[in-house]
């Protein structure tokens, strides 16, 4: 009974922080209701604590400062809007409508502020080496019950996060946060980014759940840290956190759920599978050899075979077309197709459909208020490239209600119309091209041009 008791507790315990820790953009120590101590006690007892797990001592203190929610609510809107300036809004908006994760209509930006500053509770900005904390007393929605239970075994909600926010400082200290991601953002590659992030979080949301896990323990004289499996809890958490936290997030579109979570959860078996192999001397060289790929997060193998991922240029498709200019060049990757299709086809097994997934690259054009999407896919399998095609069929007919095959050779290119647009799906031995919403009187030479590109491996 009480082996069944203390994996119940852990069980609580992991799914609560995690709710915690998808809190919008890296929410963090909020000052812990009824601790008893200050906020200096608190961080000289996490920080104790933390170079315990991480086994990296702080080089420096980390400066803090109490603020109030408001001033972090503009703080986030402030980054946010240089994280997305002018032309860069513009064409994130665009991608996610042309893919079809949001309405043409949604109104991505207020929903961006709304969800960013909902629940926000502090953060540490690695552009001032610095953590801000939020003033006074606040409680996760809907998590009551939880952080009862967790205070009964000696855990602090504020200190649980202040553990999270002080790991990115560790991690800043260590590897220099601000060049690791200036560095990938350089590279006009979303997926790199994601896999990047995903190791950044995954390793504060890993040492997290250590910080608590000892504390339940030691509040109980038992050593708890092998009674967790985080790889096997994934999918549970994962549905968890998508039913609660506030209510912006619970009615989050698809896309932004899977997008807050993916850091967090798979980044967290990501690093937790490389501890279990090398310790953490193998995850701090995953800061200074970063994965490439989201692929390389969802299959870990992947990123300890070096797999990289499959680079790709256009070497025929022009930048502008006469009066259509391309507005946005990137990359999706396994995880955002996985979610691609999710979202079309949630009663299909979407995450095999992005299995195989070998390399990817597309184009927004735009002309005054029309716009047209190019997309590249290349795959591991001739077989990886046929599913994808054959999934993406249902999911043309489900994304556009018009649609009417005009011209088609089964198995090989697909030619339909969408009102006054084409569509046109093709395929070659390893790669798949997907055109979507292009003009007729564009759509001949694009046919041929899209075909034409470089690969090569990511060294």
């Amino acid at each position: 009974m009480k082996k069944i008791r203390i994996t119940t507790v852990i069980l609580l315990a992991v799914t609560f922080l995690l709710s915690i820790a998808i809190m919008p953009e890296l929410t963090s120590a909020k000052e812990a209701s009824g601790s008893g101590y200050s906020i200096e006690q608190r961080y000289d007892k996490v920080s104790k604590e933390l170079v315990k797990i991480r086994g990296l001592k702080f080089k420096h203190k980390v400066p803090y400062s109490l603020r109030s929610k408001d001033y972090l609510r503009k703080f986030l809107v402030k980054s946010l809007k240089k994280e997305l300036a002018g032309a860069k809004f513009k064409a994130y908006d665009i991608t996610l409508k042309k893919f079809g994760f949001v309405p043409a209509n949604f109104d991505t930006w207020n929903f961006l502020i709304n969800l960013y500053t909902s629940e926000v509770a502090g953060l540490y900005d690695y552009n001032t080496h610095s953590m801000f904390l939020m003033k006074g007393k606040t409680s996760l929605p809907g998590m009551a019950k939880q952080e009862a239970l967790m205070s009964q075994y000696g855990v602090s909600t504020g200190d649980v996060l202040l553990s999270h926010e002080m790991t990115h400082a560790l991690q800043d200290q260590y590897f220099n946060l601000k060049k690791l991601i200036g560095n990938a953002k350089k590279m006009q590659n979303d997926d790199c980014e994601n896999a990047l992030l995903a190791v950044i979080e995954g390793d504060a949301t890993v040492t997290m759940t250590y910080y608590m896990i000892n504390t339940m323990g030691n509040s109980m004289g038992i050593d708890m840290s092998q009674m967790i499996d985080l790889s096997s809890m994934r999918d549970m958490m994962g549905e968890f956190s998508s039913h609660s936290g506030s209510k912006q997030f619970a009615n989050a579109p698809l896309f932004f759920k899977r997008s807050m979570l993916f850091p967090y959860l798979d980044g967290m078996v990501f690093v937790e599978t490389l501890k279990k192999r090398g310790g953490w001397a193998m995850v701090n060289n995953a800061f200074r050899k970063p994965p490439r790929s989201t692929e390389q997060i969802l299959h870990t193998e992947r990123y300890f075979m070096k797999d990289q991922p499959i680079l790709i240029s256009w070497t025929k498709l022009p930048k502008n077309i006469g009066a259509w200019k391309c507005i946005t060049e990137n990359s999706c990757g396994e995880f955002v197709t996985r979610t691609l299709f999710e979202h079309f086809l949630p009663n299909f097994d979407f995450v095999s459909i992005a299995e195989g997934w070998g390399g990817d690259r597309y184009r927004i054009y735009e002309k005054g208020n029309k716009s047209f999407l190019v997309w590249y896919t290349a795959w591991d399998r001739k077989q990886d490239a046929k599913e994808f095609m054959q999934y993406y069929l249902k999911l043309l007919k489900k994304k556009y209600s018009n649609l009417v095959w005009i011209k088609t050779t089964p198995g090989k290119a697909y030619l339909g119309r969408i009102g006054k647009t084409n569509v046109y799906l093709g395929i070659s031995g390893k790669s798949v091209v997907v055109m979507e919403d292009v003009p007729p009187s564009l759509m001949g030479k694009l046919m041929k041009q899209a075909w034409y590109v470089n690969m090569k491996r990511w060294n």
